[in-house]
């Protein structure tokens, strides 16, 4: 396959898809761990299989904490975690309604 990549987490380009993981920006876990669990099965497939918030980043780029290293793209992070918390419906503790909320007065 030919073309051209970009990872918005660690603003790297790449001509290999090899190189690139395809991620969800809110994990099915952390939906789980928020709320999701009391979820129908219905509700967990129409989920699971929603491609919403799936973002493709490099290999290499691990974020350990909610915020990708490429601060040009925070902003956009922030909002797109908010809305799928909100799409889904499920909880989100003080740290991740604070650092949105920061985010969101730097950002407009």
């Amino acid at each position: 396959m030919n073309g051209r990549w970009w990872s918005c987490y660690d603003d790297a380009w790449t001509t290999s898809p090899s190189d690139l993981h395809v991620d969800r920006l809110v994990p099915l876990a952390e939906g789980w761990e928020s709320g999701a669990w009391v979820w129908s099965a219905r509700q967990r497939v129409a989920v699971a299989h929603d491609r919403a918030g799936l973002v493709a980043v490099s290999a290499a780029a691990e974020p350990a904490d909610w915020l990708p290293p490429n601060e040009d793209v925070r902003c956009v992070y922030a909002a797109v975690w908010i809305e799928a918390k909100a799409t889904w419906g499920v909880a989100a503790d003080p740290a991740e309604i604070a650092a949105p909320e920061t985010l969101t007065s730097i950002c407009g």
